[in-house]
């Protein structure tokens, strides 16, 4: 659940070398599938709510200030009407996704919370069905093995406090609903607000005033009171989640959104978990509970049913060409 990625299919440029669009795809599904890893190692031993808004912070700040060598200061220009907009979506997904993450996974493994937020498209359809939208009998279907999936892996963790084990981690899944639900409306509310035009200016400044947000909450928390004692592991991990994780990835996945369709592109939300559970488990030792493969099946599959762009039946009359249907 990375940081916002909202649809900017409609212009394409030149085709680019293979290699180019593969290294791309490479860098969005190892990097962001890493992340869950860094963030694990990362609030080890720096406060959450600190370790996000310096990520988002520094982030932000460094994509501004490429965009403002690159492009000049008009590529930062906002205007009063996208003002408000631009602060409700890095409220809902800087803050309230990859920030509500953070604080989730001091609590449980990083391969249950990359797991839980790859059911963010499955959330996405359900508002859009609250909004009025209709959806297709494929999109019940994954909505529906989609919450099944989830319901495998989180029900488990609810019940913890009762029987007796691990004690928090009922918490960490608690935040860690939140988070796609946050992600997922941000998401939503993206493709109907009226926000710079620019996905790279509208990500530096939600990430911008979404690490703000969070270092005011770590500030009111006494997150900052007296001296981090940070491991050299913590420190590497955020500096490694502000730099290929925030800056390098997500330049990456917009450049894909020109070069490539969008459901090809979008490939890295059941990629990402994988890989994520992957490193969970080689370099963490993180267990892989009965629950966690039916599971990771079910959410995936669903993901995959609902990014993946269903075709119209051929027309019956010559002389008109297959219309790709909508995604619902």
């Amino acid at each position: 659940m990375e940081n916002n990625v909202p649809v900017e299919g409609a212009h394409r440029v030149a085709v680019p070398p293979r290699w180019l669009v593969l290294l791309a795809f490479g860098t969005v599904y190892l990097v962001w599938g890493s992340t869950y890893l860094a963030i694990k190692i990362m609030v080890e031993t720096i406060p959450p709510f600190l370790g996000a808004g310096l990520r988002f912070l520094a982030a932000g700040t460094i994509l501004a200030a490429w965009l403002l060598i690159k492009n000049g200061p008009q590529s930062l220009r906002f205007t009063r009407a996208q003002a408000r907009p631009l602060v409700l979506t890095s409220l809902l997904l800087i803050v309230g996704g990859p920030g509500m993450t953070t604080v989730a996974e001091q609590h449980i493994p990083s391969n249950l919370a990359a797991l839980i937020a790859a059911s963010v498209p499955i959330w996405v359809l359900l508002w859009g069905f609250l909004a009025g939208n209709r959806l297709s009998r494929s999109a019940w279907y994954a909505m529906f093995t989609g919450f099944i999936g989830v319901g495998l892996l989180v029900l488990p963790r609810l019940v913890a406090p009762w029987t007796g084990s691990s004690e928090g981690i009922w918490l960490g899944v608690l935040l860690m609903l939140i988070a796609p639900l946050s992600y997922s409306a941000g998401s939503f509310l993206s493709s109907r607000l009226r926000l710079p035009p620019g996905i790279l200016t509208t990500s530096a400044y939600q990430m911008l005033l979404g690490g703000v947000v969070l270092t005011g909450i770590s500030a009111v928390l006494g997150e900052l009171e007296g001296p981090v004692q940070a491991s050299a592991a913590s420190v590497w991990s955020l500096v490694y989640l502000i730099v290929p994780g925030s800056v390098l990835a997500f330049t990456a996945y917009a450049w894909l959104l020109r070069h490539v369709p969008v459901h090809q592109a979008a490939t890295f939300a059941y990629v990402n978990p994988l890989i994520a559970v992957a490193l969970g488990w080689l370099i963490l030792a993180e267990p892989l509970s009965w629950t966690i493969l039916p599971g990771a099946i079910l959410i995936l599959g669903a993901v995959i049913h609902a990014v993946t762009p269903r075709r119209s039946p051929a027309p019956t009359q010559p002389g008109h060409q297959h219309e790709q249907s909508r995604q619902d």
